[in-house]
């Protein structure tokens, strides 16, 4: 009886993981990207519940601005460094009004990135991306004797795209 409860646990479990991309493998390519208009709150760290927080307050002020085209986009820089979370709109799109003082906007100009993607399945898929892609992006970086500097992670059409700016191992950032 408990025997048919575990493997119908573990099932369960394989199926959900399967689902949500745990097995998937995991491709880099190089590829152009942007231009990005971001409007976005910074933060220090990675936390889930500040990321959230953020959107959620960059959204409000969007709304606020009748701005509804957007994707997420979070910009993660190196640790000790201030994090961009908000949205991406289109390069053309007028503000109505100014921002809120603690909401920002800048442009992320077309550059080459390292590229890999994930399916969005519900919030927890950042996670499972993360740890799925974080990884294969590091193994590239190594064999191609890359340095990291920045990555934007990119919510879109049902993929979250990661993508890496990256220089030469041997250059001086």
């Amino acid at each position: 009886m408990i025997g048919s409860l575990l493997g119908g646990l573990l099932i369960m479990i394989l199926v959900l993981g399967a689902w949500m991309g745990s097995f998937r493998h995991v491709e880099v390519s190089r590829k152009k990207a942007g231009p990005f208009r971001l409007i976005y709150k910074t933060q220090s760290g990675t936390d889930m519940q500040a990321v959230r927080s953020n959107t959620e307050a960059v959204a409000a002020e969007l709304d606020r601005q009748g701005i509804q085209q957007r994707r997420p986009l979070q910009v993660y820089f190196g640790a000790g460094q201030q994090h961009q979370i908000g949205f991406c709109i289109p390069q053309d799109q007028a503000l109505k009004q100014a921002l809120s003082a603690d909401i920002k906007e800048r442009s992320i100009e077309e550059t080459g990135y390292l590229c890999a993607e994930f399916p969005w399945r519900n919030p927890a898929s950042f996670a499972v991306g993360y740890a799925k892609v974080t990884p294969a992006l590091s193994r590239y970086c190594q064999q191609h004797k890359l340095l990291a500097d920045q990555t934007l992670v990119l919510l879109d059409n049902g993929l979250i795209r990661y993508l890496q700016r990256v220089t030469a191992g041997d250059q001086k950032r």
